[in-house]
């Protein structure tokens, strides 16, 4: 959460490198959340299936 209270607190005017470096990383940990997600629903459609 720190990631998005900084980038949310951020002026689009007051935007710098450190900022660009902020969305890259959330980007990067967003794949990792979504990945994790995915791999949540497939074991859970694996066991609800009976298998």
């Amino acid at each position: 959460m720190p990631i998005n209270q900084r980038l949310e607190t951020t002026q689009p005017e007051q935007a710098n490198a450190e900022t660009r470096e902020l969305i890259a990383r959330w980007g990067k940990l967003h794949i990792g959340r979504s990945v994790l997600g995915a791999v949540a629903t497939a074991i859970y459609l694996i066991a609800a299936a009976g298998g």
